[in-house]
Parts: structure tokens; C-alpha cells; sequence
């Protein structure tokens, strides 16, 4: 019984317990220059956007705040608005922090999720996805 007890405690406090991929299927996410192309042809609208968590009339539900940092890369989008996450569990990008995310949608009303969303930036500055900001300088300069 005691072994039982031990073996509990640490799997209550392993790390991969608590990892979100641990209950999510691993989405198709984009982890490549190859990728990022693939979802810059498909995609109506691509840009970078500095977003902030916000909660709107004092509701609980909480939406993405964002300001285009950069010229949009293709399309047409405001320079300030909303974006909406996936209310499903495991179809929210990662919104843990205000951070840049390097966003693919096909209409303004697209949701966001780790198909088309791609943090590159977070904490105050620091690259997260080094290699996804110079794919879009290329994209800027041409």
C-alpha cells in the first residue's frame, strides 16, 4: 500500500501529467519554413499581430486584443481588432503570455489555432521561433 501511495504522489507530479500533449493529439503545427510557405499560399490574410489577453464588458470570456506590428504581409486587415481562439481544448494556441504570433487566416473571422497561429516572440521581446521571424523578413521585402 505504501508503494501504491509513492507511485501516486510522483505521477501526480510529473511533469508529462500535467503536459497538454499528454491528452491532445499532437496538431499539425507549423514548424517549418516548408510549412509556413504551404500556409502562405492557402492563406487570404497573413500578418504579424501584437496581442494581449483582454476581458471584454467584464465577461469571463477572454479574447485576443492585437495590433498589426508590421506591414501585412498579404490581404487586407485593420491595424487594430480582435482575434478569436478555438474554444475547443485542444485547438487553442498557446496563450500563456502577450507575445507576437505570426497568424495565417483565410477570412477575418477565422479562429485561431495552432494550424494557423505561430508564436514568434514573448516575453517582452525575446525570439521564441528565431527562424520564422526571418522567413517573414524575406516575405516583408518582397
Amino acid at each position: 500500500m505504501k508503494h501504491i501511495f509513492r507511485f501516486l504522489f510522483l505521477a501526480l507530479f510529473s511533469s508529462k501529467i500535467f503536459a497538454i500533449d499528454f491528452a491532445c493529439p499532437d496538431p499539425q503545427q507549423l514548424t517549418s519554413v516548408e510549412k509556413l510557405d504551404i500556409a502562405y499560399r492557402n492563406a487570404e490574410i497573413v500578418f504579424l499581430a501584437n496581442v494581449e489577453l483582454e476581458l471584454i464588458d467584464g465577461t469571463p470570456n477572454i479574447k485576443w486584443r492585437y495590433s498589426v506590428i508590421s506591414p501585412v504581409l498579404k490581404g487586407e486587415i485593420k491595424d487594430e481588432g480582435y482575434l478569436f481562439p478555438s474554444s475547443k481544448a485542444c485547438e487553442t494556441p498557446d496563450v500563456s503570455e502577450e507575445a507576437v504570433f505570426l497568424v495565417f487566416l483565410n477570412s477575418h473571422n477565422d479562429t485561431l489555432k495552432p494550424e494557423n497561429t505561430l508564436m514568434v516572440v514573448y516575453n517582452r521581446g525575446q525570439a521564441h521561433e528565431k527562424w520564422a521571424l526571418d522567413w517573414v523578413a524575406r516575405k516583408a521585402h518582397n
